[in-house]
């Protein structure tokens, strides 16, 4: 059974279960934004090299008709966070626009934007038959974005980004994403849940490789791998965990590659009902993973932390901060979609997450917000 002690009114801390010798630390919160209304899916975060925090979020929940992103600034390490000083938006009523963000494994930043096709404009328009487009900027000496490279994706399918740019043994980088066909399929295409590969260190990125082999057992339903984090072990696996929605009880999955991506493991399931997993290397060793987590209790739905000694076997050990309702998470929404960035000292990481509060207008009533963690051992 897990336990939680609240900490009033900035601190929040998660116990492990008895002699796990593990836990997280809140060290500071901060809304991100609350002033956009419907402010969600905080897709993006980095830092840049004068040591200002970057993040990006949207207007609409799953990209839907409208859907709005913004980039917003930090310049206290997330301690506040400024007005948005960019927005990407949809060129026609039928588009919706969503906005990553990436440290890339050299410190430099990279954008990539989500640009949807709905056959409507109302919200369940998400459901039906839209199609995407993906496209990559990088952040000059200026600050500026500048385009980098229009990705190849087959014709009639919905793509997306998902996870962190991942350095791989042999200096290729890869960029977690996944997709599916929307309006036909194009016959000998990739679809599924895996990553674009770049062997030129970001200069110009691949087509579409797969992770997640879908190979259910006969008779029962694809399992329709999605949302994706990679993360390499010291010995050089590479390993991938990602969502599925097409069972009663959805938990993340695992496979492993030990020759740089090129061929996977049989996909197995882990104990973590999990969504949008993110996973962190930290400093003191270890990995941190952050996934909303359906299976959390006593609030479903909510963002967890989970620690691994050797990336194999993770623990729950806490929780976030959620501002706007006294630390507790009311609900928060999907309980998911989260990023991490490094903090300013070992063992610390910062987060962004959407949360809801009933106090907030809109129609999803939610906001992003920020804390920075520090692993306790």
């Amino acid at each position: 059974m897990k336990r939680w002690l609240w900490v009033f009114p900035t601190v929040l801390l998660a116990l492990p279960p008895v002699g796990s010798g593990m836990e997280v630390k809140v060290l500071k919160n901060a809304i991100v934004n609350d002033k956009i209304v419907d402010a969600v899916s905080p897709g993006g975060l980095a830092v840049t090299r004068d040591g200002d925090y970057l993040a990006t979020f949207s207007d609409h929940g799953d990209v839907s008709p409208g859907c709005r992103s913004y980039l917003v600034r930090s310049r206290d390490q997330g301690t506040t966070w400024e007005e948005p000083e960019q927005v990407f938006g949809p060129d026609n009523e039928r588009e919706g626009v969503t906005v990553v963000l990436h440290n890339l494994p050299d410190g430099e930043i990279m954008l990539g934007t989500e640009r949807f096709t709905h056959d409507g404009v109302d919200r369940k328009a998400v459901f039906r038959a839209r199609t995407s487009q993906l496209e990559l900027f990088r952040m000059d000496e200026n600050g500026k974005f500048v385009p980098l490279q229009k990705l190849n994706t087959p014709a009639g399918s919905a793509f997306t980004f998902t996870g962190s740019v991942v350095e791989l043994p042999n200096g290729d980088w890869v960029l977690p994403a996944y997709g599916y066909p929307k309006t036909g399929t194009v016959p000998g295409a990739l679809y599924g849940s895996g990553f674009f590969r770049s062997r030129d260190r970001g200069a110009s990125w691949g087509d579409f490789e797969l992770a997640f082999r879908d190979e259910p057992p006969a008779g029962e339903a694809a399992y329709d791998f999605n949302e994706s984090g990679f993360f390499v072990k010291p010995d050089g696996t590479l390993v991938a965990l990602a969502r599925i929605d097409s069972r009663k009880v959805n938990k993340l999955w695992r496979t492993e590659s030990t020759d740089n991506g090129k061929t996977w493991s049989k996909p197995v399931e882990t104990a973590i009902g999990g969504i949008y997993p993110v996973v962190m290397p930290l400093e003191g060793g270890g990995y941190l993973l952050a996934c909303g987590n359906r299976e959390a209790r006593p609030i479903p739905r909510s963002v967890n932390f989970f620690y691994s000694a050797d990336g194999d076997n993770f623990e729950y050990i806490g929780m976030p901060f959620y501002s706007r309702t006294d630390g507790k998470p009311y609900n928060s929404a999907t309980g998911g979609l989260q990023r991490l960035i490094p903090g300013p000292e070992k063992d610390q990481v910062y987060v962004v997450f959407y949360a809801f509060d009933p106090q907030l207008p809109g129609y999803d009533q939610t906001y992003v917000d920020g804390n920075l963690i520090e692993i306790v051992r």
